[in-house]
């Protein structure tokens, strides 16, 4: 095992780490503005851990192999993350063979401050997954990016919401008083209505200063994978918005953004078979479209408040949808 530890206090450092092999450990803390970090890790339970005080500072970190993990956390404005963590062909990795398939792998990047920008890549090679990507946000016009190939693998973004750095405060949401009504194909209305109970699930609890204009985007090739985003936002600011696209079969996306912002907007995008959609949104002026393209799918969309829009598009056969407006 090899271990390194790096600290900078000062103003336009560039710190870099290359290490190959398994059980290293990289960290990195640098204190000041327009700082940079860039660390290559190769082989398998490695360890990095990058922290930055200051504004303007970047990180982008990749890990090369299996079940590693990278952390990051930057506290500032207009600071940027990025993590890369990929399978590897052996011949770069003289330990391992021909052929690595980048399973197990965590990433997590934490920001606190406005104009916020983090980036998480998770690529296996061949049949790889179960890997964690997740993006903790507080503050204002932030972006937060995960991309995801493979199977059984999960993503989650929490912008203005105590995510898991703060141990990740829940609420229950759901349950038995809550019901939708629920459409089958080749009824008329009248004669299709039957009321479902959507899944008892916690949220997060909201930060007490919130976060407006914040972007959230996930995208996911592959079987049995989850995406989920949180937004909370402030009364009477700009909307958050949030985009989830899945590309496989048993996949499931789960968005929700809520308190007094005006016009938050969501997407979600499943292509595939056996797909669940849940979105739900609190608020005035939401708008809301979920599309499913395959079989088998459900969406389930859910809006509290006035002035909002709810759209779901279904392709294919055996598909179930409900909608529950709430004022």
């Amino acid at each position: 095992m090899k271990k390194s530890y790096i600290f900078f206090i000062g103003i336009f450092m560039l710190l870099t780490q290359l290490s190959h092999g398994q059980e290293n450990v990289f960290e990195g803390q640098q204190y000041g503005d327009a700082n940079v970090v860039k660390a290559h890790q190769s082989g398998a339970h490695n360890l990095g851990n990058v922290v930055q005080d200051g504004d303007g500072n970047s990180a982008e970190t990749n890990q090369f192999f299996s079940n590693n993990s990278l952390d990051i956390a930057q506290e500032g404005d207009h600071n940027k993350a990025f993590v890369q963590q990929n399978g590897a062909i052996g011949g770069s990795l003289p330990f391992v063979g021909d052929f690595t398939i980048g399973e197990g792998n965590s990433a997590f990047i934490s920001h606190l401050g406005e104009g916020n920008e983090s980036m998480v890549l998770q690529n296996p090679l061949g049949i790889g997954g179960g890997n964690i990507a997740t993006i903790d946000v507080k503050g204002d016009h932030n972006h937060s990016v995960q991309g995801q190939l493979g199977n059984a693998s999960s993503a989650s973004i929490y912008q203005g919401a105590m995510g898991p750095a703060e141990g990740t405060s829940l609420r229950t949401f759901g349950g038995s008083h809550n019901t939708s009504p629920k459409s089958k194909p080749g009824h008329k209305p009248k004669d299709n209505t039957e009321y479902v109970e959507p899944e008892e699930f916690e949220l997060p609890v909201p930060t007490a200063g919130g976060s407006d204009n914040a972007v959230a985007v996930q995208v996911q090739e592959g079987n049995s994978n989850s995406a989920t985003v949180f937004q909370y936002g402030r009364p009477c600011v700009i909307g958050n918005t949030a985009l989830q696209i899945q590309y496989g079969t048993g996949n499931a996306a789960t968005l929700y953004q809520e308190t007094g912002n005006i016009g938050n907007f969501s997407k979600q995008w499943q292509v595939g078979c056996g797909n669940d959609g849940l979105s739900i949104q609190v608020g005035d002026g939401n708008t809301g479209l979920t599309i499913q393209n395959g079989n088998n799918n459900q969406a389930q969309m859910m809006q509290v408040g006035a002035g909002n829009i709810s759209v779901i598009k279904q392709f294919g056969a055996q598909n179930g949808a409900s909608v529950m407006l709430v004022n």
